[in-house]
Order: structure tokens, then C-alpha cells, then sequence
């Protein structure tokens, strides 16, 4: 290569470097003057992941020309493979960069829905998938795939200004970026637009503040259910709904209910829908709380005290675990969990039963210290810290997953009597119908229940250890040595492989 050629190809290498850096402190100086949020943070994590790259890059250029001499003539260029994978790295690092500083300039709003957002921005912008995402049930969009949809500015518009590039880029990509915006609800011109049918032979069930309806996706035959929210004019309850929307949009696990999309019809004001796959019209609570003969009509597998219902009901229980372990990897506490808000679905095979856990309307991201509600939460599976007003954290939810666990238990070793006994031993003679207020009680009869009405030895032994191991730990008193997600996943896996 010719030494003039060397020396040109040298000084566009140097100026793209110098661009890089200039890009970081153009981004670094707008995030400056941000408070410090969980935003902020983000961004400032990923301007300096920038700033390494771009000064690696440049160090490695300006070892260029005194390397080059020690070479032939022709030669290509030292290293062009690794110096083109460091510029595509480092241009993925500045689209990227610029994003996420965009991201926060829209949605920083310094309350609770600003510790949503930086998950968002976590997962959909910056690719940190959750370990136990479930991929192929994924309805948002990537970066990286969104950058193919992006357009570039020319760079000879740019080479004497970042803020000139800056610009053109977002102007160039706003219809790709709002779709990585958080919370976000889809406008179709008319009632015909969405591409749904509403099932009117369907009975609609309640939910948390909307009803909840069983619709069939033209395009794909899919059966979805969609939550009708009705009177959203105020900004109050709007906000309410969109939370919900921005939890269910990072739920991506195969125990948790998932987001198709949320959307408004111009032509009918006030209503909100949100979409959500699967269609699932069976509870938890229509397993438990049904006499011995309509449960069998409903669930013809289901036979109390044997040793295959009990397995399948281990199943169920570890399936609740890994959603709820998912939820709290986010830092996410659902606040609500109980029989009414767990699905029971069949599985694509016909044979097993999948659990998911679904109403996320209450469910909220948590932190040490954080303000809470303590009364909105279904009363009667409030933990001991909830009920006194004391600081509750994702330990509460293991409080009402041990609930939820006691009663699968029962159900499934004594039918409909041994239910009713449970439901006596905290609801009766002038109890109160908190479980955690009536805790002693409540264990008694699970005991009784639980341990000694399995059909054999091998069966009572693991029952016994599912109670001394596992609900044991999860209804402790004291949430700082209750069992947290991580223990309760442990002690579980400790029970025959089933």
C-alpha cells in the first residue's frame, strides 16, 4: 500500500475515533444535568461503556503508522479485519448511545414508573435479556433488530457537528423509536381497525378494574384475551392502566401471562384494551374451592389423595416458583398473588397443566425504603408485615405463594373436606379471616390435613417435607428469615423429579 494511501485511510480512522469522543462528550454533558435517577444511571453506564470503546479504538489507530513500517509495501492495511469489527462495535455503541440518552430525555418522571422504564430500557434497548426469558413469546422489538429500520443521516452532514448528526438521526427514526418507547397503546381509526373478534358465547370474567374477554386474532386464529377498561378519561386511572401495561410488557415467561399489545379506537373516547395471550378461562380457585363431583366433572384428571394428583400439583407448584423467581430477578413485586389471579392451562401435549400467574394490576417494582400501599392488596393473604404497615418487600409474595401452596396441598390431599377445615380454621368463630392473624390455627389444620391423608408412606413422606422445607419457610412471621424466591426453588428441587 502507498504511504499516501496508508496516511489517508490513518486520518479518517483518526477523525471517526475523534467523532466517537466527541459523541461521549455530547451525551455525557446533556446527562450531566439530569438528576440521579435509575435513567440517569443507565445512561451514564452506557456513555462510558462508549467512551472505553472509542479510546480503545484510538489507541489501536495510533499504533498504526510505526507498525506499518515494519511491513511490505503491499501489504494491506495492519489489522483491517480487527479495525472494522472494533468501528461496527463502536458504531452499535453510539446508535445504541444515543438511544438510550433520547430514551431518557422522554421518559424521566422521577416516580415509581421511572424504575419501569430503566428495566425497559435494560432489556429492549440494551439487550440484557432476563435469564429465564422466554424468547419466542416476544411481542416488543429489539434494538437490534429495530436497527435495521434505521436510516443514517449522510456522514459528510455530519463531519463538523455531532449535534447536526444527533439530530438527523432521531428526525430520520421517530416512527422506529416509538415503538421502543415503554407503555406503549396503539391508536386504530376505527372499531373495525383492530384485528380481533370478540367472542360474545363467552362469558367476560372480572379482573382488577376491567373485565375480561375472550377474542379471537383474525390474522393468526390465536385465542387471546383482551381487558376492556371503560370511563379512562381521568388521568388517574389512565395512569393506573398504563403501569399495568408497562409490567405485563416485561413479562416474558412461559408461568406469566404475556402482552400482544395495547390499544384506543379514535371513534369510541374513554375505552382502553389490552390484549394478552393466552386465553385461559380455569383457575387455580376453580380447582380449590368446588365440591369433590363438580371438580372431577372439571378436571377429570384430578382425583384427591392419589399419588399422580399430587405430582401434577408439585408440577403446578414449581411452575408458580420460576414465574414468580422471573418477576422478582426485575425487581418486580406482584402484591396480589392468590388462587383467582393463577391460570391453569393446558399444555400443548393435552397432558400437563401450566400455571401462570396473570392481574398485574397492583404489582409495582421495588426498593429498599420505597413507598407503599398496604390495604389494596386482597386482605385475607396480606402478610404479617403488610397487615402491621411495616416496610414489605418481594418477601410479601412469598408470604401468598406459601398461602397459595397450603391450599393446592389440601386440595389435593383431602378434596373438598379437607378444604372447608382450612377454610374454618381462619374464618370461623369470630376469627378474622386473615390468614396471617390467625397463623397458628391455620397450620394446625394444614398439619392435620396435609400429613396424614396421603394414600402411602412415600406419599406422606413428601408431603412432610414439602410442609418442614418449603410452606413452612414461606409462612414465617418474620419476613427478615422467611424463605426468599431462590430458597424456595431449592428446597423444592430437593422433592422426587417429577
Amino acid at each position: 500500500m502507498e504511504t499516501t494511501q496508508v496516511m489517508s485511510k490513518y486520518s479518517e480512522l483518526i477523525f471517526y475515533a475523534e467523532q466517537i469522543l466527541v459523541t461521549c462528550h455530547h451525551l455525557a454533558g446533556r446527562v450531566s444535568t439530569f438528576s440521579d435517577s435509575p435513567l440517569t444511571r443507565l445512561s451514564r453506564k452506557v456513555i462510558l461503556s462508549l467512551k472505553t470503546a472509542g479510546n480503545g479504538l484510538a489507541w489501536r489507530i495510533f499504533a498504526i503508522p510505526f507498525r506499518q513500517t515494519e511491513i511490505d509495501d503491499d501489504e494491506p492495511l495492519v489489522h483491517a479485519d480487527e479495525l472494522s469489527t472494533r468501528i461496527s462495535s463502536c458504531s452499535a455503541e453510539m446508535v445504541q448511545a444515543i438511544v438510550m440518552v433520547d430514551f431518557t430525555l422522554r421518559n424521566r418522571t422521577g416516580d415509581e414508573n421511572e424504575e419501569l422504564h430503566a428495566i425497559f430500557a435494560s432489556v429492549f434497548l440494551l439487550g440484557n435479556w432476563p435469564a429465564e426469558a422466554d424468547s419466542e413469546s416476544l411481542r416488543r422489538v429489539h434494538l437490534e433488530d429495530m436497527r435495521r429500520l434505521f436510516e443514517f443521516p449522510n456522514p459528510e452532514d455530519h463531519t463538523a457537528s455531532f449535534q447536526a448528526f444527533s439530530d438527523n438521526f432521531l428526525a430520520l427514526n421517530q416512527q422506529a423509536l416509538s415503538q421502543l418507547q415503554p407503555r406503549y397503546v396503539h391508536m386504530y381509526a376505527t372499531e373495525n381497525d383492530p384485528p380481533y373478534r370478540f367472542d360474545i358465547a363467552t362469558v367476560p370474567r372480572s379482573g382488577s378494574f376491567g373485565t375480561v374477554h375472550k377474542v379471537v386474532d383474525r390474522t393468526s386464529g390465536d385465542t387471546c384475551a383482551v381487558k376492556v377498561f371503560r370511563k379512562v378519561d381521568g388521568e388517574n386511572v389512565r395512569q393506573s392502566i398504563l403501569h399495568e401495561i408497562g409490567i405485563l410488557e416485561l413479562c416474558m415467561h412461559r408461568n406469566i401471562v404475556k402482552l400482544v399489545e395495547a390499544y384506543e379506537v379514535a371513534t369510541i373516547p374513554g375505552m382502553m384494551y389490552v390484549v394478552i395471550t393466552p386465553w385461559v378461562p380455569v383457575t387455580l380457585d376453580d380447582l380449590i374451592d368446588n365440591s369433590d363431583e363438580r371438580r372431577t366433572a372439571k378436571f377429570p384428571w384430578f382425583t384427591a389423595g392419589t399419588e399422580s394428583t399430587l405430582q401434577c400439583v408439585y408440577r403446578l407448584m414449581r411452575g408458580l416458583a420460576d414465574g414468580l423467581a422471573y418477576l422478582h430477578g426485575l425487581s418486580i413485586k406482584h402484591k396480589d398473588l392468590k388462587p383467582d389471579n393463577i391460570l391453569l392451562q393446558y399444555a400443548a401435549d393435552g397432558q400437563r397443566i401450566l400455571p401462570l400467574i396473570t392481574d398485574m394490576g397492583l404489582s409495582k417494582t421495588w426498593r429498599t425504603g420505597a413507598a407503599t400501599l398496604f390495604t389494596n392488596s386482597t386482605r385475607e393473604f396480606l402478610s404479617p408485615e403488610q397487615l402491621d404497615h411495616q416496610e414489605s418487600s418481594l418477601k410479601s409474595d412469598i408470604w401468598q405463594l406459601g398461602c397459595c401452596y397450603s391450599w393446592m396441598l389440601t386440595t389435593a390431599s383431602g378434596g373438598w373436606q379437607a378444604v372447608k377445615d382450612l377454610n374454618n380454621s381462619y374464618t370461623s368463630q369470630m376469627r378474622s379471616c386473615v390468614i396471617a392473624q390467625e397463623d397458628r390455627h391455620f397450620k394446625k389444620a394444614l398439619y392435620q390435613v396435609v400429613a396424614y391423608r396421603g394414600q402411602d408412606q412415600s406419599t406422606q413422606y413428601a408431603e412432610r417435607g414439602m410442609l418442614n422445607m418449603v410452606v413452612d419457610g414461606m409462612l414465617d412471621l418474620n419476613p427478615s428469615t422467611r424463605l426468599d424466591i431462590g430458597m424456595v426453588r431449592k428446597e423444592m428441587a430437593r422433592l422426587q423429579d417429577v
